[in-house]
């Protein structure tokens, strides 16, 4: 099992995830107070800790996760009897529309889902420990508080002390309280609230306050102790730090080992809330740019940290997973015919070029699960888009276009091509499962659909991730190739200037002769005629000089006619007579024993 880090905001550091028991995670995470729709806020919210759920399931925990539903609340009230009608039909509703953005968003559903008013009990009994403790009075209001003074640990989670806090400042000033910062555990009843909104108890009629809510919630689905609390930044104070001083104040020991808070969302820099009236519902985003927009954006941002949204950001994060889609939908139309018991090439059969991008793909997969490990989900997605755009759009695929679709249907050179697909199809689908889950999911039935390896009805989140063959020249294949495509830049900016100039229409049209000493005339020379498949020219030569400073780049417009097929030009375009139109190579490909080729 790989070892997680979690960044724990109790310990204000990055700490190694130790469960309390080996291979099993209690995580409490606190969900909505259901009396009005949810916003992106809310979304970025449950998704965060959907990435982490699906990981900690991916890394092989048994988790379970327990994300509540506040049911009874100053707000509900107040919504309800505007509206006229009862707390339980305002609730279920909400709770409604919720679960349907959820399902939407891709979001799996907890474990359990407690309910506030499922658990008054259980507040009761925790109260009556906290006033057996001196930790609990009851005002003249009649409404039971909590002693903030007599708690030693009260601030630990916030760094607040209680000489800096001030009365008023996220803290009810209420003249029945002793001291000013002192929270309310039981809210005697009002005349004016509904009785769906009061219990008996020993203190007299009346309902819970927010904060002992989750306390018992907590307790009674996880224990008196567990391994995770998340929610929003919000409410590291004053909620989740009355959490720790009513739980820790009632059964002693400690609650919680690492605590996770998500940042805010941000509209023209204000956070969004419904009191601002800023909030944008995450199903009308949804619905427009499709729910992997969502979930990729939440995560492209440290989920610590603030995170801002706005049509532009938008656009841009609908760019990068068009990248990533768009490479999905390459790897799935190339291996459609490829069955991997039949035509899969052994590693040591397969081209160089093959090689280097299975040995790029392992690097990707072992960083991305690196970076999971940490909870870091952002450079992650940094990670798929460079990858999709860089290491495979930029260059790997674009250099095998050539081959998988001049080469012949069942030869080595497009077998090597595919064998290097279907491995990468496998890697890059699990990697993203746990962020794009909607697009893995989808990806994945045409996929596994399409191969013998799987049942139809299997599911990406059942996979583990995958298992490479063993590369003996991964490293230096990853050496090789990272040199080579500094000199495949270089010479793509010549080429791009000289196809700006009028003088060729694409770099095909283009003859290099290229003059290079030392290590990179070596690099440049194992390629033999490979080598013009890689610049994506028609003719590549290399002449070895005796110094870097003799070093030179030469295009030159070829001559030479322009193949129907491949669009290559060469000399010996028509040569054949029964195939006027077409080259040497695409002959040998349709109708001989194919081109000769070993590299890329």
């Amino acid at each position: 099992m790989s070892q997680l880090k979690i960044y724990n905001t109790l310990a204000r550091e990055k700490q190694v995830f130790v469960p309390m028991e080996a291979g099993k995670v209690g995580m409490y995470v606190c969900g909505m107070t259901v009396y009005d729709y949810c916003h992106v806020g809310h979304a970025r919210m449950m998704m965060a800790f959907d990435v982490i759920y699906r990981w900690l399931m991916a890394s092989g925990y048994d988790v379970k996760y327990v994300r509540n539903i506040t049911d009874i609340d100053d707000k509900i009230i107040k919504r309800a009897v505007e509206n006229g009608e009862t707390l339980s039909s305002l609730v279920t509703r909400f709770t409604n529309y919720m679960d349907e953005d959820t399902q939407a968003l891709g979001i799996l559903p907890p474990n359990v889902v407690p309910r506030a008013t499922e658990y008054v009990p259980q507040m009761l009994s925790i109260i009556e420990k906290l006033e057996e403790k001196g930790l609990a009075y009851k005002s003249e209001d009649g409404d039971v508080n909590y002693a903030v003074r007599g708690f030693e640990g009260y601030g630990k989670l916030s760094g607040k002390s209680l000489d800096d806090l001030r009365a008023g400042e996220r803290v009810d000033v209420n003249t029945g309280k002793r001291d000013p910062l002192d929270f309310v555990l039981w809210k005697a009843a009002k005349e004016s609230e509904p009785l769906e909104a009061k219990w008996d108890s020993k203190w007299g009629r009346g309902r819970p306050g927010w904060h002992i809510e989750c306390s018992a919630m907590s307790c009674a689905t996880l224990g008196e102790r567990f391994d995770i609390h998340g929610g929003g930044q919000d409410l590291q104070f004053p909620h989740h730090e009355n959490e720790i001083a009513q739980s820790e104040g009632a059964f002693g020991g400690t609650m919680v080992n690492y605590w996770i808070h998500n940042g805010f969302v941000r509209v023209d820099n204000e956070k969004m809330s419904k009191s601002l009236g800023n909030t944008l519902a995450p199903q009308k985003i949804s619905d427009t740019l499709g729910a992997d927009i969502l979930r990729l954006w939440v995560a492209s941002t440290d989920y610590t940290g603030e995170l801002a949204i706005s049509e532009e950001i938008l656009k841009r994060v609908t760019e990068a997973y068009r990248r990533i889609r768009n490479t999905l939908r390459f790897l799935l139309a190339n291996t459609s015919d490829f069955d991997p018991a039949k035509n899969a090439v052994p590693v040591a059969e397969m081209f160089e070029i093959d090689r280097y991008a299975l040995a790029e793909t392992a690097r990707l997969q072992r960083d991305i699960g690196a970076h999971f490990e940490r909870y870091e989900f952002h450079p992650v997605v940094a990670r798929l888009q460079n990858f999709c755009s860089e290491d495979l759009g930029g260059f790997y695929l674009d250099i095998l276009k050539d081959r998988l679709y001049t080469s012949g249907v069942d030869s080595l050179a497009r077998r090597s091509a595919q064998t290097a697909l279907w491995h990468i199809a496998h890697s890059l689908l699990r990697v993203m499962a746990p962020i794009l889950s909607f697009t893995a999911e989808e990806a994945w039935a045409v996929f596994a659909g399409q191969q013998a390896f799987a049942d139809s009805d299997e599911t990406i989140f059942t996979q583990t991730l995958w298992s490479f063959p063993e590369l003996a020249d991964g490293d230096a294949l990853l050496a090789k190739y990272a040199a080579l495509r500094e000199v495949r830049a270089d010479v793509t900016k010549q080429l791009e200037e000289v196809r700006a100039s009028g003088a060729i229409g694409s770099s095909l049209q283009a003859e290099l002769a290229i003059r290079a000493a030392g290590d990179k005339y070596d690099l440049l020379a194992s390629l033999d005629d490979d080598l013009k498949f890689v610049f994506i020219t028609s003719q590549a030569s290399v002449e070895k000089v005796d110094d870097a400073a003799n070093e030179a780049v030469s295009v030159t417009p070829s001559e030479a006619e322009k193949c129907e097929r491949c669009w290559h030009y060469r000399r010996d375009v028509g040569h054949n007579h029964e195939h006027a139109g077409l080259c040497g190579r695409c002959v040998a490909n349709l109708f001989g024993a194919g081109e000769a080729r070993r590299f890329a």
